[in-house]
């Protein structure tokens, strides 16, 4: 019976989920030759603060470009004034 386990950050949709499900149930029944009722999938969602690449959390890189993109969108804009 294989288990897969997948590491997913949090935020998709129940239908990306199901979708995920669905195209890996496929996936190890036409590698392994299983059926699909012995199929076992553990979706582990986890917090931005809770996953990290380079000593910085996503939530760290999340708040950069959401500043980047506020200072590129408002900070032209209000240099475009002066």
């Amino acid at each position: 019976m294989p288990i897969i386990e997948i590491h997913l950050l949090e935020g998709r949709s129940v239908i990306q989920k199901r979708a995920l499900i669905a195209g890996i149930t496929d996936a190890v029944t036409n590698a392994l030759g299983v059926k699909s009722d012995q199929v076992r999938i553990l979706i582990d969602e986890l917090l931005p603060e809770h996953f990290a690449v380079s000593g910085k959390t996503r939530g760290e890189h999340l708040e950069r470009v959401h500043s980047e993109t506020l200072n590129a969108t408002y900070g032209m804009a209000n240099h475009e004034k002066n």
